[in-house]
């Protein structure tokens, strides 16, 4: 095995291949150093009651603290700086204030802050007074992994309202990450833990083996492994280093989909 390991390294393409590896590593870090304030935001939202106007329901009524709705729908925004600069709420341009917002026709019931990083950055969710249709989002600042998470009922037809606004210095503006339908468990971290996660990993060593050993394995070796003849492009060798880029290539991607997509922070019980 050791003498297949080290066959497999002195290969010239080998060594190349680690080369251009190592530069987009290397450029990857360095993009990752320069993203500078960098506010995002994630949704979960959940229909929890509403119906489509037709005949059979013209006489089914939707009340909300008495008042007549069409639907009610349950959001929860997590709001956070991804970057590595503080965000100062100072820099948010009064006239365009940070804000989610509902169709025109829609309306903001309630809104909370459920939970927020800290204190001190003074983060506050409040319906605006002359548009029902959002709700204002303010703070004093966001250091790096800061935010907090907002909850609001509103009764948009649309189920998760758009993150708008801008602020100084960040002209992208509030970056939207997604989001997701399901709502048996609307903040849980999307991270692989346990055996998934011990599986994913074994899934990676395995496809990383199966190159080392296709790339470097003597002549003598892969006969051991298939004694009957076959074509060129089915010899073990071949199909050894397929299966093991395949097998990186699937662990890399359920690792990477079941990654924690915010702030453990933010994370709600």
């Amino acid at each position: 095995m050791i003498d297949s390991l080290i066959q497999a390294l002195s290969q010239s393409w080998l060594g190349t291949a680690i080369g251009v590896l190592s530069i987009i590593v290397a450029v990857v870090i360095y993009r990752a150093s320069a993203i500078g304030a960098r506010p995002v935001y994630y949704t979960r939202s959940f229909r929890v009651i509403g119906f489509n106007k037709d005949e059979f329901m013209q006489n089914v009524e939707i009340l909300y603290h008495g008042k007549h709705v069409d639907r009610l729908t349950r959001t929860r925004v997590i709001c956070w700086n991804a970057g590595n600069k503080i965000i100062y709420g100072s820099d948010i341009v009064a006239d365009d204030a940070v804000r989610c917002e509902l169709s025109p026709d829609a309306r903001a019931l309630e809104v909370r802050v459920m939970k927020h990083t800290r204190d001190a950055n003074k983060f506050t969710a409040i319906i605006d007074d002359n548009s029902q249709n959002r709700v204002i989002l303010s703070f004093d600042y966001l250091d790096p992994q800061d935010g907090a998470v907002v909850e609001l009922l509103h009764t948009d037809s649309i189920l998760d309202p758009v993150v708008k606004g801008t602020i100084r210095s960040v002209p992208k503006g509030l970056l939207d990450l997604g989001s997701r339908f399901d709502f048996a468990d609307p903040l849980r971290r999307r991270v692989a833990t346990g055996p998934l996660k011990i599986i994913f990993i074994i899934i990676l060593i395995a496809g990383f083996t199966s190159i080392i050993v296709g790339a470097g394995a003597s002549d003598e070796m892969l006969k051991l492994m298939d004694n009957t003849p076959a074509p060129i492009w089915f010899s073990p060798r071949l199909l050894l280093l397929i299966s093991g880029v395949a097998y990186v290539l699937l662990g890399a991607f359920f690792l990477f989909m079941n990654r924690r997509r915010y702030p453990k922070t933010l994370t709600l019980s």
